[in-house]
């Protein structure tokens, strides 16, 4: 398991380092803050690591200015595939499904 900031993905220069990180990562659990304007990161991006599964999830569902619609298009537009997954923290049984997807394709830590 990696957690890498999403620096990595924004700024530039950092674009390389990330690029270095995951070359050996299974999967990719994109997080999306419902609440952000998406951030700028270039089509394909994540296409350039051969085999990288991506998963995207949108965060902070329970913020009154939450965009689910926006935050979607933006997962779409990155090329990461559908379903996606609404979460909350504040909402512990939001996190189920994608938990259940985690284990079904053996993504969870040991």
């Amino acid at each position: 398991v990696i957690d890498l900031p999403g620096e990595y993905l924004t700024h530039p220069h950092l674009r390389r380092s990330f690029l270095a990180s995951v070359q050996d990562v299974e999967a990719l659990l994109y997080v999306q803050d419902a609440a952000a304007e998406p951030p700028h990161i270039p089509a394909g991006l994540f296409q350039a690591v051969p085999g990288l599964r991506l998963l995207g999830v949108v965060n902070k569902m329970d913020l009154p200015t939450a965009d689910l619609e926006r935050s979607e298009k933006h997962l779409a537009a990155l090329g990461i595939p559908e379903p996606y997954y609404a979460v909350s923290a504040l909402k512990a049984e939001s996190l189920a499904e994608l938990r259940q997807r985690l284990q079904n394709e053996n993504l969870l830590p040991v």
